[in-house]
């Protein structure tokens, strides 16, 4: 084990791994957070568009923007759950009572904007551009499926819309 003195912080690291403890601690480190942040840096990542995949595919929730048909001209945001198909596509269940879905009446043009950590303002945002277009009859009960296997607690997705 090693100790190395930095100003007025202490790291303590430890074979095989490094450790960082907090400032308080004995031994402690304030700069975890540069350690960890370091070691990101380095780590090895998805390529962008399967990073992008993976986590509009883990996420259930974001905000959806429209065009707004009550102030004409300017935009209309509205937090919604979704989910992705199989190709990765966001599912919408929309409500014919919902403003988006008036609003989608309207012009089917919006984005949906997801937050891979929404507490985090500095991490990775995704913003997906598409007209929203309901799903074919045909494909429907595939739909619903994908749906309720992400929001199983949505009992009323029979009863709407599929974007």
């Amino acid at each position: 084990r090693s100790t190395s003195r930095r100003g007025d912080r202490f790291l303590a690291s430890s074979s095989p791994s490094q450790m960082a403890a907090p400032a308080d601690a004995p031994g402690g480190s304030a700069d975890a957070f540069e350690v960890i942040r370091a070691h990101q840096v380095k780590a090895a990542r998805l390529p962008p568009v399967e990073e992008i995949r993976t986590i509009l595919d883990q996420s259930v929730r974001g905000v959806l923007a429209t065009h707004s048909q009550e102030h004409v001209g300017y935009p209309s945001g509205s937090m919604v759950d979704f989910a992705c198909d199989q190709d990765g596509s966001p599912i919408l269940a929309v409500s014919s009572l919902a403003v988006h879905s008036k609003n989608l009446a309207g012009s089917t043009k919006c984005s949906l904007l997801v937050a891979k950590d929404p507490e985090d303002r500095r991490d990775t945002v995704i913003t997906v551009y598409g007209d929203a277009t309901p799903v074919p009859d045909e494909e429907k009960d595939a739909v619903r499926t994908a749906y309720l296997r992400r929001h199983p607690e949505a009992f009323w997705v029979c009863l709407l819309n599929c974007f």
